[in-house]
Parts: C-alpha cells; structure tokens; sequence
C-alpha cells in the first residue's frame, strides 16, 4: 500500500489512522449501525485470517454460512456492478456505504480508483482488510453529511444506501439532499449507479417482509415514518433522480434483487418480442433467501403475465438505476441482459451476455469470471461453455412441467406423461445430433453422452420451426449417463422453479422423493429406491466438483421434503377473523358483566360509607356517655366516702334505726363503677395488628359486632396463602422470630416460585433449600401482579410485593416497607444478602434502596434471560426473530417496537448498576459470552454457574435393549417458544406410523391425542422429570426453541434420564451442550429434523441412545446456587 497520510483533494482533516489503515478525521466516532458487535468481530477475524480475499475467494465463499456472511462475502454481491466492468479501469470512484467490502474489492480488482466511503468504522476496517493489497483503494470513515472534498468522479456507488438517508441526515427531504449532493460531486458525463429495493416489489405482494422494518405490506402501503428507513418505487425514484440535476436515466432490473443478484436485465428488454426476459425473472425467484416459505401466490407464474402487461419494471423486486450528469447518445443495440453464475468454485464462475447486434438478432456470449484451471485427469468433470451461440426463441420444456402443476387436481399420470414425452424429445435430440445413435424401446432404461449432463428440461427449447434445441451446455462427464439420471436431475432442477404448486388428485404423494419414485415407475425405469444412493453419488460428486463441498445430506433431505403445495391463506385469515369476531362478542359480554359487578361494588360502597356516618355518629355518643359516666362515677366516690364518714358521727344511730336510710346507705356503699365504652374504630384486635383484606371499612364494621381475641402470629400458623397486610414492625417481629443464625437472603423474582413451575423458580427453590440448610433464613419478595415491564417507581408505597419466608407464605407489603425494614434490621446487627433473580415487576431504584438499607451496596443478580438488556426478555425483534441485543442507538434497534421502550428501560438498569455493585452469574458460557459483548452495564462482577452438572457411571450389570417404536417426548412448558408446535405438528404427521411413539411430559394440559405424562418439578421434587422420562425410557427429546436458551433444564434432564436431544441450530445452550456431550444432534432447521423422521435416521440416534442408557446411568447434581459464595464470604 502507498505510504501516504492523507488523501489528495479531500480536506486535510482527513489522516490515516496506522492501527485501523484506514483515513479518518480526529474524534470521529462512527454512525450507529451495525449487524452486532459479535458477527462483525467474527466478519473480521474471518477476513483478517483468510489469505485469498478477491471477489472469487474459494475460502471466503467457504464461510458464507448465515444470512449475515453471505451478504458480506458472497461472490454474486459484485454481481451488481458487472455490466460496467469493462468502463472501470482507470476511472474515478467513490463508493458510498461500502459496508464490509464486497463490491469494493471488485472496483479494486476492476482497476477503478476507488475511494470508500463508510460510516461505520468497525465496517471501514473490515472493508480495508478486504482490500488491503489493492494499492488502487482508499477506505475513509466519514458520515455522507459531512463529507468534504473538492474531488469528482467518472462513478458514484449506491448500493443499498439512498434507502438510509433519512436516518443520518437533518435535511426536510434526505434523500433529495443526497442525490443534490451527490450530482456536484460528479465530473462532466459522470454516472450515479443506485441500486435499492422497489418499494412497489412483487415478492412484498406475495407477503415478504419489508426489508428493513421487518413487517408485511409496510412499504406496499406507505407506512414509512419521516426520520426513518424508506425505499421507493420505480416512478418515484425516477422522478427524484431527475428533479436533483441528472438529465437523463437508464434503468435495469436485479434478478431476484440487487442483494444477490443472480441476472441483470435492462427495462427495455422486456419489450422485445423475440427475447424472453420473463424467463429470467421467473427462474430466479427460488434464489431469493428472503422469500417467504408460502408465498401468497407463485411468482414465477406471475412475471409472465406482468411481463405481457408491460409492467415489469414497476413491479420488479429490485431496482438498477442508472443516472446519468449530461446527455448521452442514443444506443440501438448492446447488451441487454446478464446472467451469473458466480457462487461456485473461482474457476468455474462464468457471465453470460445476452447483446443484441445491429441487425436485431441476439447473440448469447459466455466468457469465465476467473482463471480455468485444467483437469488432465480423464475421469473428471470438464467445464466447457460454449463461447458463443444464437439465442433461441421459442417455449421452455419447463414451462410444460410449471403448467402441469399449477392448478389443483394434477394427476400423477400427467406428470408422468411429461416425462415420456420429455424421452422422446431427448431421443429425438440425441438422433439429431449423432447420426449414427441407434434408438431403444422407450419402456427402458438407456444411456445418453456425457455432455447431456445439462439436457434437463430448462435448457431444451421448441423452436417454432427447427423442433426441439438444447442450449446452455456447460459441463460434460467423462462417462456415458444412464437416463435414470437425467430424469432424477430434472426433478430436482424443476423443483428449484416452484415456490407453490397445486394440489394434486393423488393424496398418497406428499414428498419430492415419492413423486420421483412414480416417475421412475411410469417410465418402467428400475426402481427409485434401488437406484437412490447411485443417483444421490452422482448429484453429490457433481455439487462437490463445481462448488467445492458435497451435497449428499442435502439431496436426502430433498427426498423428504414436501411439495410446496398452495394453501388458502385468505380463507384461513376469514376463519380467523370469524373466530376473533367470536372472541370479541365474548369479552363485551363479559366487559358488560364487569360494569354490572362495578355498579354493585358503588352500591355496597355507598352502603360502607352510610355505615362510616354511623360509627361516627355512634362513636360520638360513646364520648358524650364516657364523660356522662366519667362525672356519675365521681359523684358516687364522693358519695361512699360521704357515707364513710356519716358512720363515725353520733347521729349516725339515728340513721342505723330508720329502715329506709339504712337501705339507701347500703345501696351506696355497694354500688359498682360503669367501664367507660370504648369507640368501635379502636377495638382491639391481636397482638400483632394484621388489617382485614378488604381493607379499613371492613375492619370498622368487624368491630360492630362481639370479637374473639385473633391467635398471634407465628410461621406455623401462617396458611400457605396469606393476603394479610404487613407493616414494618410486624414484619420486623415476624423475622426476629424465624430460625436463622446466620443471618436473611432476601431474594427477588417475577413471580411465585412456591405455586408456578418454570426453570427459575426451580433455581429459587433450590436456592432456598440451601439457605436453610446453611443456617440462614431465606425471605422471597415478588410483585402482587406480574406485568412484563419495570414498575413504576409511583408504585415504591402502595402495598405490591408479595412475601415468603423459608417456603411458606407470609402476606403483601410494599417496597418502601421492605427498605425500612431491612435498615432496621441492619441496625439490630442482622446480616443481609440481596439477591435479584428477576427485576420484572419491581421498581428498580426501589431495589438499590434496599441494597443501600442492607448496608452493603454489593448485591448478586441471576441472568436467567436477557431481561437486563432489553424489556423483550428473548431478545425477539419484533416478536419475530433473535436479534443479538444490538446497541440501543443502532438502527437494528431502531426498527424494532421495543425501541421506545428499550431506551427508558436501559437507563433505569444503567441507574441500578451504578448505586450498587452488581455481581452477576450466568448460568452458561452462551450467556456470558452474549452479555460480554453487547451489554454497556456498569457490572462488578460476572462468573458462569451452571444450574445443574451430569456425571456419568457404568452400569454393574448392562441392561436389555427392547425392539420397540422410537420414544418421542417433548419436555416441559407447551408454548410456541418452547418450540411445541413443531412437534405437534411432527406428532400429527406420523401418529398412524408404528415405528414412533410420541409423549408430553410436563404439568400443562395438551390435546390432539398426544400422550401426556403429568409432571410438575420443584425444589423439593427436583428429579420428577428426570425419573418420569427415565421410567418411559424416553430415546429422543424434541426442543426447537426458535430463541436462545440460557440454559436449558429439560434439556439437561432430558440427558440425565439418558435420552439424546435433537435440537435446532438457534437454541443457544442447549444446541452448545448437544455439540459438547454428544448427546444428541443439532441440525440446521425443523426441515431437516422433519426429514429424519421421514426417512427413519432418527432410529440410529434412537439406538444409539439406547445403548448408551444400556450400560451407563447419568448423576444429576444439581447447584446451590448463590449460598457456597455467601457462606464463603460470611466465614
């Protein structure tokens, strides 16, 4: 790389940064956008350790795993920029939004002058690392609003950028802004390339996702926000481009879009009568990742009509726009379409030119990508494109094939048909081309020449008047090819055509491998099943020589795939619908039923305050009564003593001798003194003053009538349920009075661990088993009511917590009562532990109060789910899908709907981080790995302890292996991100088949004739679950969770009971620990697990299980959670 400092006619400000190798100005940190701190550092490092990095690279194109990968080191991204290739060497380029670059390598390559512009300095770096030999390239990290330079260019780049204007721009109207910006940035018949997908897209009819906002219909209806992401359709973009100072515009069309553009056609090519760019469109709508599995309708149906209509260009998926700074002649013929076949091994990438030439006829030109690397070894596969042939006008044999199956009703006798005529039409082409071939009985078997290899029905042509062409010959094996073959490979290419077909006639086929072995049978071909691991060796070997890996797995689990048979999504909506509307009458009916009980409760609370006046009224005379007594029994006390010392004067006989004084002295003397009543609203009730749970009312009119003294409270008395009030000094008694020695754990969660089964209200009962045992006495507080957010701090004195201690239910107090009562008991001397296992529910500046009361300001929090990083506590975009917790500022977040809340709910755990020191625990690497690196927390500490650990001892005695069906079971909560619905629906698939058996073990329950085991598992039942499963000898447990699990606790007790786990690749732990033990296998989707089923591998696993449980028994020790720590730091 040249040795320069800074960058020729752009502002001095602009240096190289040594470290990074890339241009920057000083104190620029970056725009907020990126795929995640994790993928990008794996971006990185792939890049950094990968020797060949250009556009070809075998190893790069060998880590394009995911979505992510292949967008950034995919070679068909530069797909997009081929037509220009041969305009690039030499000229002036700036790339704006260069990303990880992809086609930034290929201008380099190109031999353009490129200057990269990127945002993002993590992606200026990675896109520096890819180009890094490439003298030619300068990378510069710089927003696009403030980029400063008196430089133009022969080409400005947009590729997926004009759709982000609004993002990081303040102008009234961002994308004018950029295209304004951009037109002065070009030199005098300079172009601007924007690629961007059409708002107006056809697949976003057929119910994609929008691209950036991830929901259905929003671009389609214009639900863009201002500030925000927005494309745009054909017209609109035209008009924009023009309306910002270009003169003119030529447009093309990405096939299936620009991201990973397979072909290229120019808008006026759909006009030519004698070219069909239809075709095109249609055979590329399979390549498109972002296709939705049911589409609403077949799009490659679709374009032939669109096509016909002359709407193409307004409908396309994508958009080429070339724009164009000064006027340019006219051109009557040249290219007018490209076809690439570039995601293969470098040295068989090629690019197919479709060029009209003067005389309107169109020549089709194939020329290789990269350097062909000769094969002398005469058993091998040759690639031999033809250089050069004339385009063939005429119909598909594939678009029989498509019109076949299109409608419901097909028969499997009319697509047997097909594939005798298609036969025939071989036999025909094969005497064509070789005189001297000699035709067999068409009722057999045959071979044809290696170079019919491609001979499948997209690459045969009828021709109006020269009959049936093969065309797009590319490869041809050394050996002759048994027909069989011919007609395996034409399914399997035929099948990559169709996203949704009809229903056929014939129920008993469901799958590809079903329909090809009729086939095979209608041609009197040998048999499909005898013939399968031939067919699948020869497709495999092919796949391996032209891509480079081997496809065998793959080609299986075709067999076993269904068809893609259309279903009415409307009438399902409609069915929907109905029952909502159904739904929907009930609530109002209940609604009305609650207004009914509401004027009830006015009425009885009317009547409550009548009898307030009441006791008023009545407490009011009591007054006036005690001090009418109070002055009567001073008046008696004046009177007995007058008495007594009437008796000691010499009179006193005479009174002696008179009857009636006698008796009035008597009366006096004797007469007892009234008690003075006391008011009903001071009635006295236990020792320990409990309110009535209805309340203050209830408590007067309690006092109304006669009272038995309340037993005192103790922690043998309380019921398991206990709704009573509690105030500080009650509480306070309550401890003081509990075992504990030690000191108090005062935990935090969501909800009752003590009624509701879950994984970590399992660790809390664990948890609090040990507290017990190690001396220590173990208080529980959750919210009164769960709601799925942090509570308000209003709520800190209204009584909303619920307690326990040491496992039994003690009443409701508030989190102010908490705080209060734990700072006293730390002035008492009491030892106080503070553990948060979950915040949902609770007033987090509440709970650093108490932690601050407790007198340690340290505290230990449990990550049992992502609820720290985001109010969505799977971390589920949208509800949709795993995001990785991106930065909160970044524009992943952004487009999701827990943003708003996302940003309020960090700072709230910002704030609790930082008034305490916060130790955390994950239960699994993954966790920690995960909050490491997306997490800004302020956290003390972060350890990982695993809730449970199995070790493993050999039997004495090996036990009998029983020939029995396999044992399915899915463990645990039946909820849709447990992954149930998948095995319902595999449970419902193959619930007639003898070879499996599928149970539900857990406590919920399931119908549709599932088996189920009822199971509850709790601390102190805590091998429920894993005996149950033992006692069925269950061989396979089903877990697809289509989010991460932390942890995982069916799982590992699905291993202790000695079953094996098949699991998806997105499941977290569990897929980690499946990977670690081998006990189990992961596969890449629910496809793939659908498809051992269908062809019986799940039975090997099954054995295998089997044999392991035979001669080995798993030990589950199960952890003691956060106490050893506690107990350690107490010594």
């Amino acid at each position: 790389m040249e040795n320069k400092n800074y960058l020729n006619d752009l502002e001095p400000d602009y240096e190289l940064d040594i470290a990074l190798q890339i241009f920057k100005r000083n104190g620029y940190g970056g725009i907020p956008y990126s795929d995640g701190s994790e993928i990008e550092a794996r971006l990185e490092r792939i890049v950094a350790e990968t020797v060949d990095r250009s556009v070809l690279s075998d190893p790069l194109r060998e880590h394009c795993t995911d979505w992510v990968t292949t967008y950034h080191l995919s070679p068909i991204r530069a797909n997009i920029v081929r037509p220009f290739s041969k305009e690039f060497p030499g000229a002036d380029v700036l790339e704006i939004g260069a990303g990880c670059g992809a086609i930034t390598r290929f201008l380099g390559e190109s031999g353009a002058r490129v200057l990269a512009l990127e945002g993002s300095i993590r992606r200026a770096r990675i896109a520096r690392l890819r180009t890094l030999e490439l003298e030619n390239v300068d990378v510069l990290a710089e927003r696009f609003s403030d980029f400063k330079t008196e430089r133009q260019f022969d080409f400005i780049t947009l590729i997926g950028v004009l759709e982000y204007a609004g993002l990081y721009s303040e102008a009234k109207d961002p994308a004018a802004d950029m295209l304004e910006r951009i037109h002065k940035l070009l030199k005098p018949g300079g172009r601007l390339i924007i690629a961007i997908e059409n708002q107006l897209g056809l697949k976003y009819f057929a119910g994609a996702l929008e691209d950036h906002l991830s929901q259905r219909m929003l671009g389609i209806e214009g639900r863009y926000q201002p500030g925000g992401v927005q494309t745009f359709g054909r017209q609109e973009l035209e008009r924009r481009v023009l309306a910002s100072g270009f003169v003119e515009t030529e447009l093309l069309l990405p096939f299936p879009d620009y991201k990973l553009p397979t072909s290229i056609v120019t808008a006026t090519a759909f006009g030519l009568r004698d070219f069909d760019a239809a075709a095109i469109a249609a055979q590329s709508v399979r390549r498109d990742p972002q296709l939705p599995q049911q589409p609403l309708f077949a799009p490659e149906l679709v374009w032939p009509q669109i096509a016909a209509n002359g709407i193409a260009a307004d409908l396309s998926n994508s958009l080429l726009l070339i724009a164009y700074a000064s006027p340019q002649p006219a051109r009557k013929f040249g290219p007018i379409a490209w076809h690439f076949a570039a995601g293969r091994k470098g040295n068989y990438c090629k690019q197919t030119t479709f060029e009209q030439q003067a005389d309107g006829q169109i020549l089709v030109q194939n020329h290789r990508l990269g350097s062909l690397v000769e094969d002398d070894d005469a058993s091998s596969m040759r690639f031999c494109p033809e250089p050069e042939a004339p385009y063939l006008v005429g119909q598909l044999l594939s678009e029989q094939f498509l019109s076949i199956i299109a409608n419901d009703g097909w028969k499997i006798e009319s697509v047997a048909n097909f594939f005798q005529a298609y036969r025939t039409i071989v036999h025909d082409v094969l005497s064509r081309e070789d005189g001297s071939y000699q035709a067999v009985p068409l009722g057999y078997d045959f071979e044809v020449p290696g170079s019919f290899i491609d001979a499948v029905p997209q690459n045969l042509v009828r021709m109006e008047k020269d009959g049936w062409r093969f065309f797009d010959r590319e490869w041809s094996a050394p050996e002759r090819l048994p027909f069989r073959y011919l007609v395996f490979r034409s399914v399997t290419t035929l099948a990559g055509l169709v996203t949704t077909i009809g229903r056929s006639a014939d129920l008993t086929v469901e799958t590809w491998g079903e329909l090809l072995a009729h086939i095979f049978g209608a041609l009197h071909l040998p048999s499909f099943e005898a013939c399968r691991d031939e067919l699948v060796t020869r497709e495999s070997n092919l796949h391996e020589c032209v891509f480079g890996t081997a496809s065998d797995h793959a080609i299986r689990n075709f067999f076993n795939t269904r068809l893609p048979v259309r279903n009415d999504v409307f009438q399902r909506v409609e069915s929907l619908t109905n029952e909502v509307h159904g739904r929907d009458a009930t609530i109002r009916s209940l609604t009305n039923e609650v207004h009914g009980r509401d004027a009830t409760i006015r009425s009885l609370t009317n009547e409550v305050h009548g009898r307030d006046a009441t006791i008023r009224s009545l407490d009011a005379e009591a007054a006036f009564l005690r001090s009418e007594i109070e002055r009567l029994n001073q008046l008696l006390s004046s009177a007995q003593r007058l008495v007594h010392r009437a008796g000691k004067f010499p009179f006193s006989a005479y009174f002696r001798t008179k009857k009636k004084y006698r008796k009035i002295l008597r009366e006096i003397r004797e007469a007892p003194f009234s008690n003075l009543p006391q008011p009903a609203t001071q009635a006295k009730t236990s020792a320990v003053d409990v309110p009535h749970p209805a309340g203050y009312k209830a408590e007067i009119l309690k006092g109304l009538v006669p009272q038995v003294a309340a037993p005192p409270i103790s922690l043998e008395n309380l019921p398991l349920e206990n709704h009573a009030t509690l105030a500080a000094d009650a509480l306070c008694n309550i401890l003081a009075d509990a075992p504990g020695p030690r000191g108090t754990i005062l935990s935090f969660s969501h909800d009752h661990y003590l009624t509701i089964a879950g994984g970590t209200q399992l660790c809390i009962g664990l948890e609090e088993e040990a507290a017990r045992d190690a001396g220590f006495r173990y208080l529980h507080a959750h919210p009164l009511r769960a709601i799925p957010t942090l509570a308000s701090s209003e709520t800190a004195s209204l009584p909303s917590l619920r307690l326990s201690l040491n496992g039994r239910a003690l009443g409701i107090t508030s989190h102010q009562t908490l705080v209060e009562v734990v700072e006293r008991m730390r002035n008492k001397g009491s030892d106080i532990h503070v553990i948060i296992h979950h915040l949902m529910g609770h007033d987090s500046d509440s709970i650093a109060q108490v932690v601050t009361a407790s007198g340690r300001k340290r505290c230990t929090l449990w990550l049992h789910d992502f609820f720290t990083l985001c109010p969505s506590p799977h971390l589920l975009r949208n509800n949709v899908s795993f995001c990785g917790a991106p930065r909160v500022s970044s524009a992943s977040c952004s487009i999701c709907a827990y943003s708003a809340l996302r940003r309020v709910h960090s700072e709230r755990m910002k704030s609790l981080f930082k008034q305490c020191d916060v130790d955390l625990i994950a239960p699994s690497n993954f966790v920690a790995d995960l909050f490491r690196a997306q997490s800004d927390l302020p956290f003390a500490s972060l350890r990982v302890q695993p809730h449970l650990e199995i070790t493993w001892t050999t039997n004495d005695t090996p036990k009998d292996v029983n020939d029995r069906p396999v044992r399915v079971a899915f463990v645990g909560i039946p909820a849709n991100h447990k992954g149930w619905p998948n095995f319902r629906e595999l449970a419902l698939h193959f619930r007639n088949d003898p070879h499996y058996e599928f149970l539900y073990f857990g406590s919920s329950a399931v119908t549709d004739g599932i088996k189920s085991v009822q199971v509850t598992t709790s601390g102190k039942n805590r091998m429920a679950m894993t005996n149950a499963l033992r006692e069925a000898d269950v061989d396979i447990v089903l877990h697809t969770s289509p989010t991460p699990e932390t942890f995982s606790f069916t799982a590992h007790e699905a291993i202790a009971a000695g079953a094996f786990v098949v699991t998806n690749s997105a499941t977290g732990n569990t897929a980690r620990m499946v990977d670690r033990t081998g006990h189990g296998l992961v596969l890449k989707n629910e496809g793939d697990i659908f498809a051992m089923f269908k062809s019986g591998e799940i039975q090997r696993l099954a054995d295998k299980a089997r044999r392991l449980r035979a001669t080995k028994t798993a030990n589950a020790r199960y952890s003691r959670m956060t106490i050893p720590t506690i107990t350690s730091e107490s010594a």
